[in-house]
């Protein structure tokens, strides 16, 4: 793989001939020198009045070396980054994540403090014009806090959930494994997210919920990695029926558990009723054993 510090110096050798440029901040696991190995990207934010004209010009990442894949990124949508990047895969493998940012960037956050990315550290590698001055210290400890389900949204992981088990097992038992396969791959992200909820109820803000379960070996409860051997082996129908088993005791546990800490309703009569049926269907089937 391409070397890091080949690769950002290359940057900050460009940067520094490009007026548009005022700052490079380096962000993740380089940027707070936390989990880095062989493998890490390197997520670079570029910010500067005029910086986001870089974006649109796509031939600018070459200077670097040829991407193998490029990844270009208006981030439009509503939960999405509020500045462009290009997500760019060089020939020798190494991932660089470029940000392309305004000075409005900085200002907000010196005015209402840093945000989710910064928080969790950064380092500054280039500042021609001292725009990164007066940026609030990061602790390197911020944890990532998913926002706390309401009531009404419960609900609605918990029945899509469900649903999603219906149809699984439907498909199981027609041999359409890659239907059952992309349907349980809903169903496994509901589970992350109700177990990430129950997680920071019980432990705290300061435990550190990571993204799309990364890092899960650090903070999800020790009976749950152990059930994860089952549930992502789904090679055959007899193997996913029993993923699909193990799933749904798995969620069934944290759906009532999160529910009492919250005052939710744990809807348990359905949940009961939706696993006799599904264990029932596959058992019918020969895809689990009679007796369990």
């Amino acid at each position: 793989m391409e070397s890091p510090a080949l690769l950002i110096n290359k940057i900050i050798s460009v940067s520094l001939l490009d007026p548009r440029i005022e700052a490079i901040v380096l962000t993740g696991s380089r940027g707070r020198e936390q989990h880095i190995d062989s493998y890490s990207d390197i997520d670079i934010e570029l910010i500067g009045h005029g910086v986001t004209e870089i974006f649109n010009q796509q031939s600018w990442i070459n200077q670097f070396g040829e991407p193998l894949v490029a990844r270009y990124l208006q981030n439009l949508e509503e939960d999405a980054p509020d500045w462009p990047t290009c997500l760019a895969i060089f020939g020798e493998g190494r991932k660089v994540d470029f940000t392309f940012a305004e000075p409005e960037r900085l200002s907000k956050m010196k005015q209402e403090g840093l945000d989710a990315t910064f928080s969790r550290g950064f380092t500054v590698l280039l500042d021609k014009t001292g725009i990164t001055e007066g940026l609030p210290e990061s602790t390197n400890q911020q944890a990532l806090t998913p926002s706390q389900l309401t009531a009404s949204q419960f609900t609605e992981v918990v029945s899509d959930f469900w649903h999603e088990a219906h149809q699984v097992a439907i498909a199981l038992t027609r041999g359409e494994l890659w239907v059952a396969w992309s349907r349980s791959a809903d169903m496994k992200q509901y589970f992350l997210q109700l177990l990430e909820q129950q997680v920071i109820l019980k432990n705290g803000s300061t435990c550190d919920i990571w993204y799309k379960g990364r890092n899960y070996h650090e903070w999800m409860p020790k009976s749950y990695i152990e059930a994860l051997e089952v549930i992502f082996n789904c090679g055959t129908a007899q193997s996913a029926a029993l993923s699909l088993q193990c799933l749904m005791r798995c969620f069934n546990e944290v759906t009532v558990e999160l529910a009492r800490l919250q005052g939710f309703d744990n809807m348990q009569i359905m949940a009961e009723k939706m696993q006799e049926l599904l264990i029932g269907i596959l058992q019918d089937n020969a895809l689990l054993p009679e007796i369990l």
